[in-house]
């Protein structure tokens, strides 16, 4: 996944939004543009690694773009969100492209309504009792996958073993990312707002 000459826009920081800038500066990307509505603590070191960071606003939403990639917390059904897919751009989140630029691992991801976090934490202590310091655990629970590419140097190590909790929110816009094992451990209404509606949520 060549992205270094890439116009690529993060929607949203937070742990998950900074996770992919900081992996995507460490792939050499230099056109990265941060549209936050919140105050950014983290602004004078995105300012030194080159990050435009700028107001949520029609006007940066209709600039052109290679790529976006969407914290969990923007709704799918957000009309931006809409109008960069009818403009053809691609909209991915940070599990998608930490999947995407990282060697190939051995990945568990957990999803459903209640229970993902006893459940992942569950699968990860029998992946560090099997597999010592190549287990690690993270996504939903806590820590983002980009973050953990970049903590375990999996840019450029493969083989690891990784316990993920996915959210429906880091679900959506997911294009490649296919687990080794994938559970859904359970379905009950839940997000229907955010999903815009309870068949979006399943």
């Amino acid at each position: 996944m060549d992205l270094k000459n890439k116009k690529i826009l993060v929607i949203g920081l937070a742990r998950s939004g900074l996770a992919a800038i900081r992996l995507l500066h460490e792939i050499g990307v230099t056109d990265i543009t941060l549209t936050e509505q919140r105050e950014v603590k983290e602004k004078e070191y995105l300012e030194s690694i080159g990050v435009t960071i700028l107001p949520q606003s029609d006007e940066v939403f209709e600039r052109p773009y290679d790529l976006v990639i969407k914290n969990p917390g923007v709704p799918p059904i957000s009309p931006f969100i809409r109008r960069f897919k009818d403009r053809g751009i691609p909209v991915i989140t940070e599990v998608e492209l930490a999947y995407r630029l990282a060697k190939p691992q051995h990945y568990v991801a957990i999803t459903g309504t209640n229970g993902k976090t006893t459940t992942t934490t569950l699968v990860y202590e029998l992946l560090k009792k099997a597999y010592g310091d190549k287990a690690h655990v993270g996504g939903n629970i806590g820590t983002p996958l980009c973050e953990l590419v970049l903590e375990h140097n999996l840019l450029n190590e493969e083989g690891h073993y990784i316990s993920l909790e996915i959210s429906n929110a880091q679900l959506i816009d997911i294009v490649t990312f296919r687990p080794e094992i994938s559970v859904i451990i359970n379905l009950t209404p839940d997000h229907i707002d955010f999903m815009g509606g309870l068949d979006n949520y399943y």
